[in-house]
């Protein structure tokens, strides 16, 4: 019998992880695999250049980090094939849950005159809902490729600014040390005057404020590429979700439907019988 459809609930996104419980050897590995993990622990780490850049970069991550962990949560952390359950929630607040057969109505559905009846539309509702389904999986695997190839792009950008920026650094660090290095080796061939001090500060000075130009510039460009990848991420993750969110609104519609049409086709069933 055609009862509670919507009572059958999807997986609602929850990340499928191994139980065992985690080893100094599991750790070791996972450091050893972990691209970023490798990329902190690389010499000459230039983490002290902080810049208003920085900050904004910080808020950019920070906020990319919460929108992929919604996604994921609303989507799974695969290709699960994601249900969204607050699409389901906001129908049965208004349309209220399928009601019951009565025991009446289930006994006459049963009966010999009415039994064949009653398994034609019941094929007929399994046919409807197996179309509903197929056309609602092949949304759901999409979604969640996009949200890992979203994901993944995204991980990429990140990697790519932290090289960029870190060469900025590096760069940066080398003009300065060869601006004094150039400035030491005067001073110590020639008289240490008042007017050579100046000379020799705003030498060093002018070299380190063009090479602070550069440094900045490089960040810009490099952060103006991930400001573009999270638009590319924020862009993709929301069109997921709202196509899931269409297709669960959609599939919910079909199932009503194909309940419309069997309790309609036994309704006139029995009546047909009963005159």
């Amino acid at each position: 019998m055609r009862r509670h459809f919507l009572g059958r609930k999807g997986n609602q996104g929850e990340d499928i992880v191994s139980k065992a419980p985690r080893t100094k050897q599991h750790e070791s590995a996972e450091g050893t695999n972990n691209p970023d993990e490798m990329y902190r622990k690389l010499p000459g780490d230039h983490r002290g250049l902080r810049t208003v850049q920085d900050k904004l970069v910080d808020s950019l991550l920070t906020h990319a980090e919460k929108l992929v962990e919604e996604a994921k949560s609303k989507l799974g952390r695969s290709h699960e094939k994601p249900r969204l359950d607050e699409v389901r929630q906001l129908f049965v607040k208004y349309a209220g849950d399928d009601p019951d057969p009565g025991a009446k109505l289930d006994k006459a559905m049963r009966t010999v005159d009415q039994i064949g009846n009653t398994a034609e539309l019941d094929q007929d509702f399994d046919r409807s809902m197996a179309n509903a389904f197929n056309d609602f999986d092949k949304t759901s695997v999409e979604s969640g490729a996009r949200v890992q190839e979203a994901c993944d792009s995204w991980t990429m950008a990140v990697r790519i600014y932290r090289s960029e920026a870190r060469a900025a650094g590096s760069v940066f660090l080398g003009a300065v040390e060869a601006a004094k290095a150039k400035t030491d080796d005067e001073r110590s061939s020639e008289v240490d005057a008042e007017a050579k001090v100046l000379v020799d500060h705003f030498t060093a000075s002018t070299a380190i404020a063009t090479a602070l130009e550069t440094y900045e510039g490089s960040v810009a460009a490099a952060a103006s590429e991930l400001a573009s990848a999270f638009a590319e991420l924020s862009t993709s993750l929301y069109q997921s979700v709202t196509d899931m969110a269409v297709a669960e609104s959609t599939l919910i519609s079909a199932a009503q439907q194909a309940g419309l049409a069997f309790w309609t086709g036994v309704r006139s069933q029995l009546s047909t019988q009963n005159n």
